[in-house]
């Protein structure tokens, strides 16, 4: 298989009997490593008509030379939500950033809910506004339609807290008490 520029790859899913594959490294290297990463909604065919859609669930590198040896692939309903985690990043310079406190990011990774043809390539918060010790929710995010994120609303994803600079400032500006 492996002679044939083929690496072995098994496809599972929810009630469905596992379906042994060979997949050409290369067309599997080219959709992981594109805008969407792991969350590239895969369309395999096999030989004799059967097709189906799918997520990468594992995938197995070589250690030195960083070629694929193996790949699972969960096979997906393109009409149901599917449980996935989308990269989360920050934009912007904070306000609070600037009067010397630090931006923290609580999560890289936020998990969601969302059907497998709206799966957002990433979700970004703007964080320019963010004053000293002010902070993002989840509430607080602006999700695209049909995306929802499965932590509690009020759980902290981004926070400027204040810094050492920004607390010299503060004890610098308080009067002296005799």
């Amino acid at each position: 298989m492996r002679r044939a520029d083929q690496i072995p790859a098994v496809a599972y899913g929810k009630e469905l009997k596992p379906v042994a594959l060979a997949v050409s490294p290369k067309a599997l290297k080219d959709a992981i490593l594109g805008k969407f990463g792991l969350n590239c909604v895969i369309k395999l065919e096999i030989e004799g008509g059967e097709s189906f859609h799918t997520l990468v669930a594992e995938h197995q590198y070589h250690p030195v030379s960083r070629e694929l040896l193996h790949a699972d692939f969960l096979r997906i309903d393109m009409n149901k939500p599917v449980d996935i985690d989308v990269p989360f990043e920050l934009k912007g310079r904070a306000k609070g950033v600037v009067l010397g406190g630090e931006l923290r990011q609580v999560y890289r990774q936020l998990p969601v809910t969302c059907m497998p043809g709206q799966i957002p390539e990433k979700i970004v918060l703007d964080v320019s506004d963010l004053g000293l010790d002010d902070s993002v929710a989840v509430k607080g995010l602006q999700l695209p339609e049909g995306v929802t994120v499965r932590m509690g609303e009020n759980r902290t994803v981004a926070a400027v807290v204040a810094g050492r600079k920004a607390k010299a400032a503060d004890a610098e500006a308080e009067p002296a008490k005799a």
